[in-house]
């Protein structure tokens, strides 16, 4: 997709959300982590159900490249609605463009309480903004919006904080060291394990969130749009996979 505010032309600057940045060096670290989200436990039962809210801070064109996912054909959204008792959902990121706030939270794991309190504050704003947006805006596809508008919150659930969930989604943050520092190499089974303590069981394999939009940097994607940092390796361990101690 095109990451232009103006279409094909770099001179009208980015979209929003997007970085200038290139996205790093394969194999090497840097200092941004995986995207957090806010899970929603979502319902359609209208006795029970909140329009989402439209936030303070409100801004529709913190969403134009969602505008251009949509205008590409893609329709997935739906696909981590996924069904809990009572006609609700555990509702998580899924797609290009979702609830997870990419490139938003890299201050998080070494951030002071008022600093993280500012990071949350803002995910708030961007995800509670983000089904707003898909729910109102008009520019959003007639095949979308109506479907969108069908859910809202459970006023059931969160009743002290607007229906609204009170932690976010963290998948990484600050890491422990310790005697042992697994890897994927020890998930995938690549490695011998050292010392080894325990088993485990893995249902899903390893998922990692993306931690950029940007624009291709130097290579042959140059000038469009590309997430970083998202992968899924569908790898189950066995109930005979050992774990190491001191990890």
């Amino acid at each position: 997709m095109d990451p232009y505010a103006v279409p094909g032309n770099p001179g009208s600057g980015l979209l929003p959300r997007i970085s200038p940045d290139p996205p790093g060096t394969r194999g090497e670290g840097d200092h941004r982590i995986q995207a957090y989200c806010f899970r929603m436990c979502l319902t359609k039962a209208a006795g029970n159900r909140l329009p989402f809210p439209k936030p303070d801070g409100y801004d529709p064109k913190q969403y134009e490249l969602l505008l251009r996912v949509f205008a590409s054909g893609w329709r997935e959204l739906f696909n981590k609605y996924d069904a809990i008792p009572n006609a609700k959902t555990d509702t998580n990121n899924h797609g290009p463009f979702s609830t997870d706030n990419i490139g938003m939270n890299y201050d998080y794991p070494e951030a002071s309480y008022e600093r993280r309190r500012e990071i949350i504050h803002e995910h708030e704003i961007y995800q509670k903004g983000l089904m707003y947006f898909m729910a109102n805006d008009p520019r959003v596809p007639e095949d979308v919006r109506p479907r969108i508008a069908e859910w809202g919150l459970a006023k059931d659930e969160f009743v002290d904080n607007g229906s609204w969930p009170h932690q976010m989604y963290i998948r990484e943050a600050r890491r422990m060291i310790g005697e042992y520092v697994m890897t994927e190499h020890d998930c995938l089974s690549r490695r011998e394990t050292p010392n080894p303590v325990g088993m485990g069981i893995l249902h899903d394999g390893l998922s990692q969130r993306p931690a950029l939009h940007h624009t291709g940097g130097d290579g042959p994607k140059r000038g469009r749009h590309r997430s970083a940092g998202s992968a899924a390796v569908w790898h189950r361990l066995r109930g005979d996979d050992p774990a190491a101690g001191g990890v």
